[in-house]
């Protein structure tokens, strides 16, 4: 869990030892600067983060659309990422409600804006908004326990070109239609759907049509195959490296602190 990454991440390191640790790569953006400083100490030792698998599918289609040119300039972005339950009302407290062991990380915005960050880069400043609908869960003894983490948000941010992006998780939203992400430029609209089907269609066109995505373009899980070829030399950490876990953890962090204040937080925090 998210709490002992740091500890457990620069003990390894100090005894020689490559790393490989869990999504959420931390509980706030100070113990993941901890994290990537003492990497650095050790060039020697492979270091890296399990990515996000949410959006291996559609990863590679949308970064060659987007970087050929088919949206024209990226205008503003969509993500919607609901689950289609109603409030757990006296629900169990899982570790990801429990501020001790997820630290400020809020449902799966952190692993939504690093599948993001993939297709149009990272995020400038943040203003957030969220809402705890189950403040009370059972802990493991069945006692009501108070729960702080919010179970819904809804976050604006702006990316280095000026887009606007919205995205909204909740896990509060029954019968919601999950998952979708559209992505507007100036030339072109793609459409991804909750089974990750893409869509799209560019100016002078009267709907979307699908885009084909043969699975032998597709990414896929290569975690352990990545580690395992840096530590033998014959390959880089690029899914992900300790970097791209601060990124989402400073900007994870900017939507707690934004949540919290009511104030435009910029990045990096």
């Amino acid at each position: 869990w998210p709490y002992m990454h740091r500890t457990l991440t620069l003990a390894a390191l100090e005894r020689g030892k490559h790393v490989l640790t869990q999504a959420r790569m931390a509980n706030n953006a100070q113990e993941a600067r901890d994290m990537l400083e003492a990497s650095l100490q050790h060039p020697d030792l492979v270091c890296q983060l399990v990515p996000t698998s949410m959006s291996y599918r559609i990863d590679n289609v949308l970064k060659r659309m987007i970087g050929e040119g088919y949206l024209g300039d990226v205008l503003s972005v969509e993500l919607q990422r609901l689950q289609t339950r109603f409030p757990a009302v006296g629900g169990e407290l899982d570790w990801r409600h429990d501020e001790r062991f997820s630290g400020y990380n809020i449902l799966n915005i952190g692993a939504s804006y690093e599948a993001m960050m993939r297709w149009l880069g990272q995020g400038n400043r943040v203003m957030a908004m969220s809402k705890l609908h189950v403040p009370y869960r059972s802990n493991a003894a069945g006692e009501p326990t108070s729960v702080v983490i919010p179970d819904h948000v809804d976050v604006l941010f702006e990316l280095a070109n000026g887009a606007q992006v919205h995205m909204r998780a909740s896990e509060t939203t029954g019968l919601s239609t999950g998952n979708e992400t559209w992505i507007h430029g100036s030339e072109g609209t793609i459409y991804v759907d909750r089974r990750q089907n893409v869509f799209a269609g560019r100016r002078g066109d009267s709907e979307l049509t699908e885009v084909p995505n043969p699975r032998s373009e597709q990414a896929y899980n290569r975690v352990e195959e990545e580690f395992t070829n840096a530590i033998r030399g014959v390959e880089e950490i690029t899914m992900a490296p300790f970097e791209t876990g601060v990124r989402y953890m400073e900007w994870t962090e900017a939507v707690y602190r934004s949540s919290q204040t009511g104030q435009t937080v910029y990045l990096p925090v």
